[in-house]
């Protein structure tokens, strides 16, 4: 796919073919500036609860559009109620970031399932940390908590604690990054 992109520097417009799979840093053919600095999204990593599997979360991979993963599982006949979706990650590398991320949670993985017996602060705070980026969507049950400085949970808390979601992410970005 090619995009024009005007350069910030020098006001020229730059004809620059984007590739899939690619990374790229292209540079302006007049001023010799950078662009844009661009990565490719190979998948995402999500994190599920279902109303009917209280105190347990479904952390997995998708390459297709999350919707569609959702609808593919909540489907099943073995599935008492639809999956809701509490966060997903855009992911650069999803299958060795769900590897790190179940990694990272085996202590609370249901034996040989994708489910975890955790709170969603925690896998939300394990996913950002691995994924390097905050979500790309987190259910608007959670809220920016003003007074902790985190995320906290609002009516229907699927977690069973309060413990606020503090953004990796916003912290890295304070502390001057990862």
């Amino acid at each position: 796919m090619e995009i024009l992109v005007r350069c910030q520097q020098c006001s020229r417009e730059n004809t620059v073919a984007i590739i899939k799979g690619n990374r790229g840093k292209p540079k302006c053919t007049g001023c010799n500036c950078v662009l844009i600095d661009y990565v490719p999204v190979d998948g995402y990593i999500y994190i599920l609860s279902n109303p009917k599997m209280k105190g347990l979360l479904k952390i997995g991979l998708s390459t297709r559009p999350v919707q569609e993963r959702i609808a593919e599982l909540s489907s099943a006949t073995g599935v008492p109620a639809p999956f809701e979706l509490e966060a997903y990650f855009v992911s650069t590398d999803p299958e060795g970031h769900e590897q790190r991320i179940h990694d990272s949670l085996a202590a609370h993985r249901v034996k040989g399932k994708e489910f975890f017996e955790l709170q969603i602060s925690r896998a939300l705070q394990v996913a950002e940390s691995i994924c390097e980026r905050p979500p790309a969507y987190l259910n608007p049950r959670i809220a920016p908590s003003p007074t902790r400085g985190g995320w906290d949970w609002g009516p229907g808390n699927p977690s069973t604690s309060s413990e606020p979601y503090d953004s990796n992410y916003e912290h890295k970005k304070r502390s001057g990054g990862w």
